[in-house]
């Protein structure tokens, strides 16, 4: 007996795939509208996908095989901040699971950057969002260098794993549409010039951890000084000028007013100061002694050449004890430099003048907006992290000695991040200077290499030996700037 078929049948029967690639799909919006779905309940995913508010829910509260659901102690932190008191999933009306389920974030507010120790500026600045699963979600970002995250200021910061799991959950990742702070758990370096390291670590550590330091150790070069003084450019992967490498005391003596600068900021929050001299080869006795007694006429406590570098630890015990004099008087009257009540402006000017002895302080239209944002979001109560270069008191890195009113320099504030997790307000107040890491002129990767011995040979090769250090002045060997001057 033969069946009719309803529908005509091909032989032979297709596959899945020629079926699928044989009608072109609707556009997901279509369906969407189809099912009674409106736009702003959905979320797209290209032109064929989408997940609704339900979806979204089910996903961040999944039933157990009992068909129960359970929110996780952070869920309700986040309950609470959308201001609904509820405790049981079922209970919450559509309206609350979408916006439990939702961040609903402005991409142009979000602040939150991808962080590497590559040296690729090209980095710094990026568009996101240009795949074809992300069609219609690109966006402006960038890379920074990975120790100005938020999340390393969180391990400096943090009292114990329990504060550290607080603060990643309070951290601000960007504004939502009603621009309100959108909170997703997800640097405080102290080197640099100790205008910036040490500036941080006392208002923002000291202030969140309740302790108090007991001295300031400020280490300084011959070198460093030479070029505060007055001295060529230093530039990695080129030979150092002369005036580096033979003695001139007039050039450290001129340079000297930065160390002085450098002394007299430590000093303004009630801790002593003892100055660590590094020497190197190229140092002369006559040199290292201008260093020390200029940093005594300018008020520290102590001033000790070191020469742990040639000598290992031998060389820094003359310093290990200047410390535990200088730690074995008083206890020193700790002060903090700002109170974290004044305007985020206010906060920002001291630091300019106290510590960059800037004449003022120029915002930028961007800098302007997100101040009045940011203060309206209750953000203004937080210390203020800054980011400048850190070859001179000045946003500008090519004003020397101790910059500051004398030559007409000030500061220009250009951006601002908000830290939530309880740290700080980060503030550029530069020139051209980013939270990202840019390659030197001549990179030293460039002199990186493996000995033809290091890749053996069919009968086994020896490893090469170690290389002492000669002792010798080396181009980069100590850049200007870095751990306190």
């Amino acid at each position: 007996m033969s069946v009719t078929p309803l529908l005509p049948v091909k032989v032979p029967v297709p596959s899945d795939i020629d079926i699928a690639q044989s009608v072109q799909p609707l556009h997901i919006s279509s369906i969407a509208e189809a099912l009674g779905l409106l736009p702003e309940e959905y979320d797209l995913y290209g032109t064929h996908k989408a997940k609704t508010d339900e979806a979204l829910f089910n996903r961040l509260c999944p039933a157990d095989k009992q068909g129960k659901r359970k929110f996780a102690a952070v869920m309700l932190r986040r309950l609470a901040k959308l201001g609904i008191d509820k405790t049981d999933p079922e209970e919450l009306t559509p309206e609350e699971r979408r916006d439990f389920a939702r961040l609903d974030l402005e991409p142009a507010s979000i602040t939150w950057r991808r962080v590497m120790d590559t040296n690729d500026r090209f980095l710094r600045n990026i568009t996101v969002g240009e795949g074809p699963e992300e069609r219609g979600q690109s966006r402006a970002t960038g890379f920074d260098i990975t120790v100005s995250s938020e999340i390393m200021a969180v391990l400096a910061l943090a009292a114990d794993l329990a504060d550290m799991r607080e603060r990643l959950g309070r951290m601000v990742v960007g504004n939502d549409t009603k621009g309100q702070g959108a909170i997703q758990r997800a640097h405080d370096g102290a080197g640099f010039g100790a205008d910036i390291g040490m500036e941080k670590f006392m208002n923002i550590k000291c202030r969140a951890s309740g302790l108090a330091p007991d001295c300031v150790v400020l280490v300084a070069t011959v070198r460093a000084l030479k070029m505060h003084g007055g001295g060529p450019p230093v530039v990695a992967g080129t030979p150092l000028h002369h005036d580096y490498t033979t003695e001139n005391v007039p050039l450290v003596t001129a340079g000297c007013c930065n160390l002085a600068r450098h002394i007299q900021n430590a000093t303004k929050y009630g801790v002593p100061v003892v100055v660590a001299v590094n020497r190197f080869a190229c140092d002369t006795e006559a040199e290292l002694q201008a260093v020390k007694l200029a940093a005594q006429e300018a008020g520290a406590s102590a001033a000790v050449i070191c020469a742990h570098h040639g000598l290992g630890g031998a060389g820094a015990v003359d310093l290990g004890t200047a410390v535990v004099e200088a730690c074995s008087g008083p206890k020193p009257d700790f002060k903090f430099l700002y109170d974290v009540s004044l305007s985020i402006k206010e906060k920002i000017e001291i630091i300019a003048k106290e510590m960059y002895h800037a004449a003022g302080v120029e915002y930028k239209p961007e800098a302007e907006a997100q101040i009045e944002k940011y203060t309206r979001m209750g953000f203004d109560k937080l210390p203020i992290c800054m980011a400048k270069t850190q070859y001179s008191f000045s946003h500008d890195a090519s004003l020397k000695a101790a910059a500051g009113p004398s030559c007409g320099s000030g500061c220009c504030a250009r951006f601002w991040r908000p830290r939530a997790f309880g740290g700080a307000i980060a503030a550029g107040c530069c020139s051209g200077c980013g939270a990202s890491r840019a390659a030197a002129a001549a990179p030293r990767r460039g002199r990186c290499a493996l000995p033809p011995a290091a890749f053996g040979s069919g009968a086994g090769a020896a490893a090469a030996p170690r290389r002492r250090p000669t002792g010798r002045c080396r181009s980069g060997e100590l850049m200007p700037g870095r751990r306190g001057l």
